[in-house]
């Protein structure tokens, strides 16, 4: 299978990451990243596509029409998905989205309707969302959802908050109908209630030594027990995360479905809005 990316700048972590992964034993040798397009290339960087042997596309749609899944990239440049990937989720081939649809919950809504409408199974994911941790208290759990809820990790509100919050709704679920942010910009602490039940979220930024102190932790409180997934950052999350997207491009089957991918762009737009706003409740429309 031909993947091809859509990007804002090729020169990413995760365009290298993916590439190595894809292009090595997870792809089992039938899965391969053949074309790429970037619409603002970094001005002083040798040429992605050259350095990776990947033809270089001219446009988006030249991508779509050459390729048979589409990753549309952009890590750094989430609130560009929609713009970048239009053609892509009008092509009835698979996508799949980096991180997370959008940061704006209109743009998202739009994403799936123009998947749904052209047939394109979609997915997208954080590379933290089916770490062992994760897996393993979520099986634990057996589908049973805690009243109290609880995920820590670290990074600025955009772009990284999606890597705590995937730890949070698969543990608590979708079903949120409000939200609240009574942090600050380096210290976001967003709660997001069910009725009586409540996930809180907090996310710290102090880059000498966040990860050694706020690892990516998710937790409940079962009963009269506190159980705690808490991220291995020895661990390799992108293999896990691409063994997912290889196993979605194969069966066109997404692991996440729509609402969670959906109250991911809610929370993100939400949250920041609420601390705006000085940190007050905000209803969450329905999914």
């Amino acid at each position: 299978m031909n993947i091809g990316l859509i990007d804002h700048h090729l020169h990413n972590w995760h365009s290298d990451v993916f590439l190595k992964i894809l292009n090595g034993p997870i792809g089992e040798g039938d899965m391969n990243i053949t074309i790429a397009y970037e619409s603002d290339p970094v001005a002083d960087k040798e040429d992605w596509c050259k350095i990776n042997k990947v033809k270089k596309a001219s446009s988006p749609e030249e991508v779509v029409e050459k390729a048979d899944a589409i990753f549309v990239m952009a890590p750094d440049n989430i609130e560009d998905h929609l713009k970048l990937g239009r053609c892509a989720y009008e092509s009835g081939k698979p996508v799949y989205v980096d991180k997370y649809l959008s940061t704006s919950i209109a743009d998202a809504k739009e994403i799936v309707r123009l998947c749904k409408a052209s047939g394109s199974p979609l997915t997208s994911n954080s590379s933290l969302r089916f770490t062992p941790d994760l897996l393993d208290l979520m099986k634990k759990l057996g589908g049973k959802k805690p009243k109290e809820v609880f995920a820590r990790g670290y990074g600025h509100w955009h772009p990284y908050a999606i890597h705590t919050v995937t730890r949070a709704l698969p543990i608590f679920g979708t079903k949120a109908d409000r939200i609240i942010n009574t942090g600050t910009e380096d210290a976001p602490n967003v709660t997001i209630a069910d009725g009586e039940r409540r996930c809180n979220i907090q996310i710290l930024w102090a880059p000498a030594n966040h990860w050694e102190v706020a690892p990516w932790q998710v937790g409940a409180i079962i009963g009269d027990r506190i159980e705690i997934a808490t991220n291995d950052p020895k661990h390799d999350a992108y293999e896990d995360l691409m063994r997912e997207a290889v196993k979605f491009l194969r069966t066109r089957i997404s692991p996440l479905s729509v609402e969670e991918m959906l109250m991911t762009s809610i929370i993100d737009e939400l949250g920041e809005k609420s601390r705006e706003m000085g940190g007050v409740w905000i209803d969450i429309p329905q999914l």
